[in-house]
C-alpha cells in the first residue's frame, strides 16, 4: 500500500463470559510488515490445513459424526471428553 500506519488496537466484548471480559485485537492492514505477513500466511496456509484437517471440527454437525466415528473405534465405555478455557494462554506458557 502507499499509506503506512502504525496497527490499531481495539476490543471485542466476550458476552458469553460472566463480567463480559474484552478480547484485544490487534489490526494492522496498512503496517509496513503486511507484504510480508501476507506472503508467508499464503505460502504456510495450505500446509497448516493440510496438517489440521484430520483434527480439525467446523460446525456442530461435522462434531457429531466425528464422535459417531471415534466411539466406534478410538473410545472405551469409561472415555471422558472434555473442553477447556484457557485465560492468558500466551502469558502463562513459559517463554523459554
Amino acid at each position: 500500500p502507499n499509506e503506512v500506519e502504525l496497527a490499531h488496537l481495539y476490543y471485542l466484548p466476550k458476552v458469553h463470559k460472566p463480567g463480559t471480559p474484552l478480547r484485544p485485537i490487534i489490526s494492522g492492514l496498512k503496517h509496513p510488515t503486511i507484504k510480508i505477513s501476507k506472503f508467508l500466511d499464503d505460502l504456510l496456509r495450505p500446509l497448516f490445513n493440510n496438517m489440521t484437517s484430520k483434527t480439525t471440527v467446523t460446525s456442530g454437525f461435522e462434531l457429531i459424526k466425528k464422535l459417531q466415528e471415534w466411539s466406534t473405534v478410538n473410545t472405551r465405555q469409561d472415555t471422558t471428553f472434555c473442553t477447556i478455557d484457557v485465560t492468558d494462554l500466551y502469558t502463562k506458557v513459559p517463554q523459554i
